[in-house]
């Protein structure tokens, strides 16, 4: 069932996905959430069941102008996870963790839910993939920026994961700080500048 659902909610977002120049990346994007999700859930002791279908449907409002009202997105998650017996609670767990999701957000992740979803989709920029979706994606977010305010926003990163920042669980800020390939890639980037 668990697997089934999560085709679905895949292709339910290839749904919202389709007239996207983005689909792949963001499909791929959402697969690199779920992955990470997935590493935190157990050691943070977070809810699968509202994790993965988080995750997965994490960035629609991004896609979908219709879920940027909060009431819309709720309503259209009801009606979704209800066909995998889902309660309105659990609904507005999910819908939660989906607005709280981001840097860019205007709330902050409170539940441990929350914050390992948050978490997740931080641990993608600290990825080649991520990276190269972060520069392509600022000017579709509306934030043009020069190379070298990216390059200065990358580092910012380096040291905020280094003050033990930016990550609100304990095994995303571990992750952060053992991925090898970022933080020689930002050393790399800072000897440019």
């Amino acid at each position: 069932m668990v697997i089934k659902m999560r085709d679905e909610l895949f292709d339910e977002l290839k749904r919202h996905l389709s007239n996207s120049h983005y689909q792949f990346q963001e499909i791929a994007h959402a697969k690199q959430v779920l992955n990470y999700a997935e590493q935190l859930v157990d050691p943070e002791r977070s809810s699968r069941r509202i994790v993965v279908p988080s995750s997965i449907l994490h960035d629609i409002a991004n896609y979908d102008p219709r879920f940027k009202d909060p009431q819309t997105l709720l309503r259209y998650i009801e009606d979704l996870m209800g066909k995998y017996g889902y309660t309105p609670e659990e609904s507005g767990k999910i819908v939660r963790c989906m607005i709280r999701h981001s840097r860019r957000s205007t709330e902050t992740p409170e539940t441990i839910d929350e914050k390992v979803v948050f978490d997740a989709d931080n641990l993608t920029i600290l990825t080649p993939y991520g990276i190269v979706r972060w520069f392509f994606m600022a000017k579709e977010w509306g934030n043009v920026i020069t190379m070298e305010r990216a390059v200065q926003d990358l580092l910012e990163i380096r040291k905020q994961i280094e003050r033990g920042e930016l990550f609100y669980t304990k095994t995303g800020l571990r992750l952060a700080q053992n991925n090898r390939w970022f933080l020689e890639y930002t050393e790399k980037l800072s000897e440019m500048l």
